[in-house]
């Protein structure tokens, strides 16, 4: 920052609080107030500055350049007094007690013109680091080569905080043991911060060993809510400084760790993402010409899973049932707005450490494994770099799942906002890079994790109430209404999941429907029986030529067994037949038909009656005989 002037009578001078602080091993002296004040001509006056503390003792120093006379106090506490004073006592230093946040220093000088005093007030904080950061952002690094955070270095952003916050950065003692902690390429580092962060802070850490071109990182912090560790934004690697950049959207203890070879990789997924409850709507598919609003729909999607789903097993109700299509749109084009600010300053920031990263894919490719295998979907950017070297993102997708298909190959499970069933990604290893298959978008040439921002969506989701559109009785994962419409039902076939109507109310998640009655297998159980109404009705006037139907009246069918019916349009050729059931729209027969003919009912369901139309009269045709 620079230096403010301020007066006492008429002129003084203070310095701000530096945003760059050096610290020692294991406590930093933070300024709090650093600041010239000079006695002008005319009646002295008192002058009063506010500054930010923290809580407890704190050392005020001060300097005197030829002032007899003073009053200083702080926090209406009378530190220095005129006594204290006279042209040749050159320093003098007290304790004092400060305020946690806002603190109160009242100057007043009684000597000749001219004169001036220097005041610093410093208070020791057990930390590596430690600072106070306004509104305009700020720097903080470690800078002391005996630290073992030396490097450690906490950027800032402007707006990313707004109000003065307190920074401060130590070795955790108490954390939980990350996973996998043979992997940690860091200390754990408790990182803390005085206020709720309104926008990405970013965090380099310094890596114990040197990096090689083979390495790859994941970072990690501690949620103390859900007393798990969750994966943070990897933005750049760089091997010349031996450091790794990592997104923070709020403080808590984090670690870096080298991930696994790929080799190494034998455990299964763990996420319990299920496609069609943690998804929006399925209808409320992504329209936007510019693709924009996937950023939004993924987000979102993402945040629901890590904050909402607080037993993702057994919760019976997710974001795809919260909200109708209209809701679903309006909510993921919110999102994206609040998105805006935050992946603004993150890609500026991935820029800047791009040229420094390397085998950034393959880092990607682990991450997702690490990420999935600890029960984390990870939101993935598929774009193409442009000359300047930042990204232009052409889209977003949600990584839920894989399959390793070897130590090169591994394929990725992913709800895309513009499908409605999921979609495979492909990668596989290179002898530079990672080569890319998705299917859906052929023109993607490389691809980023986008950070996961833990924005303002908690306002978004007490915003818009619940709609409760859809049901699951069963609990199985798939809805009575899970194509998303209110008309004619699409049942679920063929072991398929998505965008369908549950095919059974028992449980039956993987909705096997082996003889594709549209009734679940469990359903088609055999032992019940349904009881079918066969009524015949004769219409025309061609009473000779009446037809007839096998069976009539009441027949007893098994459950998912079919119903064949014949009928015999008499001796009359030319006849019609149809019959629909007692709903109305289940088309059990409708054809043209000469003779006998058979007709294979589909599976019966449960107890119906079914009408059998038999026009008995030939059709005539015009400009033929019959």
């Amino acid at each position: 920052m620079k230096p403010r002037k301020f007066f006492v009578g008429l002129v003084a001078l203070l310095f701000l609080i530096p945003i760059t602080v050096t610290v020692g091993l294991a406590a930093v002296d933070v300024a709090c107030f650093a600041g010239d004040f000079l006695r002008s001509t005319g009646k002295p006056v008192t002058k009063t500055e506010y500054f930010f503390g923290i809580a407890g003792p704190a050392v005020i120093s001060l300097v005197n350049n030829g002032v007899s006379s003073a009053i200083v106090s702080v926090n209406n506490t009378t530190v220095f007094s005129p006594s204290d004073f006279n042209s040749r006592v050159s320093q003098r230093s007290a304790v004092v007690n400060l305020n946690e946040g806002q603190n109160v220093l009242a100057v007043t000088l009684k000597s000749k013109p001219g004169s001036s005093i220097k005041i610093n007030i410093t208070r020791s904080v057990p930390a590596e680091a430690a600072a106070w950061v306004g509104q305009t952002g700020g720097l903080i690094t470690v800078e002391d080569t005996s630290s073992p955070l030396h490097n450690l270095e906490i950027k800032i952003p402007a707006g990313s905080v707004a109000d003065n916050t307190f920074f401060s950065a130590t070795l955790s003692k108490s954390a939980p043991t990350p996973p996998d902690a043979d992997l940690n390429a860091t200390p754990v580092i408790n990182i803390t911060a005085s206020n709720s962060l309104a926008g990405p802070v970013f965090v380099t850490y310094p890596i114990i060993t040197p990096i090689t071109e083979t390495d790859s990182f994941s970072a990690l912090s501690y949620n103390e809510d859900t007393a798990e560790w969750e994966y943070m934004d990897i933005i750049g690697v760089d091997p010349d400084n031996n450091t790794v950049t990592a997104v923070a959207t709020h403080f808590s203890p984090s670690v870096v760790q080298r991930n696994r070879d790929l080799s190494e990789y034998i455990r299964n997924p763990q996420t319990n993402f299920r496609y069609n409850r943690d998804r929006f709507h399925p209808n409320a598919l992504n329209n936007d010409p510019d693709n924009a609003i996937c950023k939004g729909f993924t987000q979102y999607a993402l945040w629901y899973y890590y904050r909402k789903l607080a037993d993702p097993v057994n919760d019976n109700f997710g974001l795809s049932c919260r909200w109708g299509e209209e809701t679903a749109r309006t909510v993921a084009d919110e999102a994206y707005n609040i998105l805006q600010k935050s992946i603004s300053a993150i890609n500026a920031e991935r820029a800047r450490h791009r040229d420094a990263a390397f085998s950034l894919d393959g880092t990607t490719i682990k991450r997702l494994l690490d990420g999935i295998n600890s029960g984390y979907p990870q939101s993935l950017a598929l774009g193409l770099w442009t000359d300047d070297g930042i990204g232009t993102v052409w889209h977003n997708i949600l990584v839920y799942d894989y399959r390793k298909i070897s130590d090169t190959k591994t394929e990725f499970i992913c709800y895309d906002p513009n499908r409605r069933v999921p979609q495979i990604l492909i990668a596989e290893k290179q002898t530079f890079f990672w080569k890319l298959s998705y299917e859906s978008y052929t023109m993607f040439a490389t691809m980023n994790l986008t950070p996961f921002v833990d924005a303002e969506f908690e306002d978004i989701y007490n915003a818009h109430p619940d709609e409760h559109w859809c049901e699951d009785a069963d609990n199985d994962g798939v809805y009575e209404n899970g194509d998303g419409n209110d008309l004619e039902s699409a049942f679920c076939q063929d072991g398929n999941l998505y965008s369908c109507d549950d095919n059974c109310e028992e449980y039956n998640p993987d909705q096997a429907d082996a003889d594709g009655d549209g009734y679940g297998n469990v359903c088609d159980e055999p032992g019940e029986t349904y009881t079918v109404w066969i009524s015949v009705d004769q219409q025309g006037d061609c009473s000779p030529c009446l037809g007839s139907v096998t069976p009539s009246g009441a027949v007893t069918i098994n459950r998912g067994e079919n119903l064949t019916i014949a009928i015999d349009q008499g001796t009359c050729p030319g006849g019609v037949s149809s019959g629909i059931d007692e709903l109305n729209y289940w088309p059990v027969i409708d054809s043209w038909s000469y003779g006998t003919v058979f007709y294979q009912v589909l599976s019966v369901p449960y107890d119906l009656h079914i009408n059998i139309f038999l026009h008995n009269c030939p059709i005539v045709y015009p400009n033929t005989k019959n």
